[in-house]
């Protein structure tokens, strides 16, 4: 039995410094950390996918207090 454990939500957010802009996480299609650097893909407000490898990954945690599982 595990004690002690507590799950936290989150949502991912990225932030593309290319044009200075916050992508939800419902948007983004995939982030790749494979060879070389890092990059994401997501859809633009007009439904275009759109690629960048100049991001931050922001990760914003919900709810503020963290929910107690317990079994």
């Amino acid at each position: 039995m595990v004690k002690g454990v507590i799950k936290m939500k989150f949502k991912l957010k990225i932030h593309d410094k290319n044009i200075d802009k916050l992508i939800d996480g419902e948007a983004i299609q995939s982030i790749d950390f494979g060879r070389g650097k890092p990059s994401v893909f997501y859809t633009d407000d007009e439904g275009y996918t759109k690629f960048t490898d100049n991001f931050e990954i922001i990760i914003e945690f919900l709810p503020p207090e963290p929910i107690k599982v317990s079994k």
